[in-house]
């Protein structure tokens, strides 16, 4: 579910039960701060709340044809 009013993103796992939100007012979109991603899948057992503050530096995804 995304919050537009509130600048929020929640989601929740079939795996956990915990409702989680990344805060988009707590992000920095400015040029040159690159892509983050949350590694859901190695932490969703311990995921709950806000997890802005675990986003983590990531590459660019790339699909198909342009995979270098």
């Amino acid at each position: 579910m995304q919050d537009l009013t509130g600048g929020r993103y929640y989601f929740e796992s079939t795996y956990a039960p915990n409702v989680v939100w990344i805060d988009y007012a707590n992000l920095d979109f400015g040029k040159g701060t690159g892509e983050r991603e949350l590694q859901v899948e190695k932490k969703i057992f311990s995921l709950s709340g806000d997890v802005t503050n675990q986003l983590e530096q990531a590459k660019p995804f790339v699909f198909g044809m342009n995979k270098s």
